[in-house]
């Protein structure tokens, strides 16, 4: 896969140049970030308190 076919790839050019880690390590980020969220207002966990659920 050439560089430029990653999304946002030329936007990070400017602070990574030919090293692609960052482009990597901000959709991990975003895609946790957007996981959390689901997990957290999802359908299994409306009215759940997530801090204090346990396993059985």
């Amino acid at each position: 896969m050439p560089l430029y076919s990653i999304p946002l790839y030329g936007v990070f050019a400017a602070i990574e140049g030919t090293n692609i880690w960052f482009t990597a390590a901000f959709w991990l980020i975003l895609a946790g970030v957007v996981y959390g969220i689901a997990a957290a207002i999802g359908p299994e966990t409306i009215g759940i308190d997530l801090r204090i659920v346990r396993e059985r």
